[in-house]
């Protein structure tokens, strides 16, 4: 019994001293490894975190040690009136896991806003989600009303006929809106910039300004004219230079870059001397490092690579900015895929082909992915996704990132409106 007692000790004192000292013994493998460490800091800081259905008692941001290495734990996050976040987290010999950068998303029903009546349908909302365009009818009398989604107050109108053609591009930045409207055959253009200075400019013309690009800032506007490529700010209209190509862009330096299928693409006079140059059919962005075009079925990303360029296709047709994680999103209604400044890319994901939007929802990458019937916010670098509404009719979306809110054109429960959603 003694030597049964001796041989216990000596087998397991070591075993005590290699587990209290932060190791552990791999019974498969025989080696002696490393604990982890999970660190978890979410918002909201109150949330209660739970480690493979054991509540971890610490206040956030947690960091639990002394973890068995090369395992994975269910980690579950709640708080009232939140949606729970759960993902399964690996744990490495010796490393630290880390879950940051999230915010729960608040569990809320949307709001209506603004509603469709006998006199009044709503057509678009402003990026930011501050204003809406609507058309308005009382007797004969009809108006073009531009009002701020939050009160519902008109801070512009003008009076139009039953013929007359509206055309809006909202700016991707602010509540800048241009606005064309043709009655007979005369065409008036408005920009404004009633998010920030509640003003505008207008003129007229004789031909429709089908091409047009908003500024960095989403406040001017760049146009083709007859001859020459102008600036349009609220307060005025400047030349920049001359041109009569159809594809053309202005860099943040208000360089103007054109293309001409037959000599290529330019910077000014300077030819870009691209070999293999696929048919550009619109420039997203262009600069000495890279440049973002959509070509026939595909956006490019074009980069010089040594003393060779670099011709990556991406297999999607629309692309925006995201300012607030410094990157673009191109994306189809199949996939999407992130494209950094130096013309780096790398696939998000991959869906069934019914996306119908996707809009930025905070600064760290998260994002809202809009179908016809649903709202699904989706982060990027854990994988996690949250079902924020269905059983809806989604015509447009956009979201505030700086107030959490998500607005939508669209229908709940068959009532046609614009409706806030708090996320």
């Amino acid at each position: 019994m003694m030597i049964t007692l001796i041989a216990i000790f000596f087998v397991s004192s070591p075993l005590i001293i290699l587990y209290t000292n932060g190791y552990r013994y791999d019974l498969a493998s025989g080696a002696v490894l490393s604990t982890g460490v999970l660190s978890v800091d979410v918002k909201p800081d109150d949330a209660r975190v739970e480690l493979d259905g054991v509540v971890i008692e610490q206040g956030i941001p947690i960091r639990k040690q002394n973890l068995a290495p090369n395992k994975s734990y269910q980690v579950h996050i709640t708080r009232d009136g939140y949606l729970s976040w759960d993902k399964d987290i690996f744990v490495g010999s010796n490393q630290t896991a880390y879950i940051r950068n999230v915010t729960l998303f608040r569990d809320t029903s949307p709001f209506r806003r603004l509603q469709d009546d006998d006199t009044a349908q709503y057509l678009s909302i402003s990026r930011d989600g501050l204003l809406a365009l609507t058309t308005e009818k009382h007797g004969t009398d009809m108006t073009l009303v531009l009002k701020r989604i939050e009160t519902g107050e008109n801070i512009f109108a003008t009076d139009i006929t039953a013929s007359t053609q509206i055309a809006y591009r909202w700016s991707p930045q602010s509540s800048g809106l241009f606005l064309e409207l043709k009655n007979d055959d005369v065409y008036s253009q408005l920009l404004t910039d009633f998010g920030s200075t509640n003003s505008m400019i207008s003129t007229s013309s004789l031909s429709l300004i089908d091409q047009m690009q908003w500024d960095d800032r989403g406040r001017n506007v760049y146009v083709q004219g007859e001859m020459f490529l102008e600036r349009w700010r609220v307060a005025d209209h400047q030349k920049l230079g001359r041109n009569v190509q159809t594809v053309w862009y202005v860099d943040s330096s208000e360089k103007i870059w054109t293309y001409n299928r037959e000599v290529g693409l330019f910077q000014g006079d300077r030819p870009s001397e691209i070999p293999n140059l696929p048919v550009i059919q619109q420039v997203f962005f262009a600069s000495n490092d890279v440049i973002i075009a959509k070509t026939e079925g595909a956006i490019s990303i074009i980069r010089p690579n040594s003393d060779a360029w670099d011709i990556r296709r991406l297999p999607v047709d629309a692309v925006f900015y995201n300012t607030a994680t410094n990157s673009w999103i191109a994306w189809s209604p199949w996939e999407f895929w992130r494209v950094d400044t130096r013309g780096d890319t790398g696939i998000i994901n991959r869906t069934g082909g019914d996306l119908l939007d996707i809009v930025p929802l905070d600064e760290n990458g998260v994002l809202l992915l809009a179908r016809a019937d649903s709202l699904t916010a989706f982060n990027p670098s854990y994988f996690v996704d949250h079902m924020l509404e269905k059983d809806i009719v989604v015509e447009q979306v956009t979201a505030n990132i700086k107030t959490r809110k998500i607005y939508f054109l669209g229908s709940v429960k068959n009532v046609r409106g614009v409706y806030e959603l708090e996320y």
